[in-house]
């Protein structure tokens, strides 16, 4: 080997190396990246869901009910309320008792949702008495939707 060739094989390792580190630093970062759109995507499906079951039961006939119960709520959120009149005792999650008494527009509120994510939601079709929550530890919302004519309203599941 030659003196120049012993110089330049350090200098292509420090080349390596980087372009090593910023293939590890991008790829870490779309993956972060999708995880997060991935979170947003599932919320979205989410009140689709909440939503297509409210309409579900305000086309089925007076007093049809349906359970809220087999939809998947998303792991980010912790509390589902339903707000008609505000309760503040009845809600459980601190974010939702600052956001709520601030909007008169929605009657649907989502905690564990960043704000910028918009964890909030209107529906012309429901009433509410109130305001009925629900924890979703289980991922599962424990309410039920009646259909009382000319809206569907948002009520408790009694578990005895």
């Amino acid at each position: 080997m030659k003196k120049g060739q012993m110089m330049s094989q350090p200098i292509m390792y420090i080349f390596y190396a980087l372009v090593a580190a910023l293939i590890l630093f991008f790829g870490v970062r779309v993956i972060f990246d999708t995880k997060d759109s991935a979170e947003k995507v599932e919320f979205e499906v989410f009140v689709n869901d909440l939503k297509q079951k409210i309409n579900t039961v305000y086309q089925d006939s007076y007093g049809s009910t349906i359970s809220l119960e087999s939809l998947t709520v998303p792991k980010t959120v912790k509390e589902v309320c339903f707000v008609g009149s505000l309760e503040l005792e009845n809600i459980y999650e601190d974010d939702l008792k600052d956001i709520i008494p601030l909007d008169d527009e929605n009657n649907m509120f989502f905690s564990g949702i960043d704000l910028k994510d918009n964890p909030r939601r209107f529906s012309e079709l429901l009433v509410i008495d109130g305001t009925i929550c629900d924890r979703t530890i289980d991922r599962k919302i424990n309410l039920i939707l009646e259909n009382v004519g000319e809206r569907v309203e948002v009520m408790s599941l009694n578990i005895d």
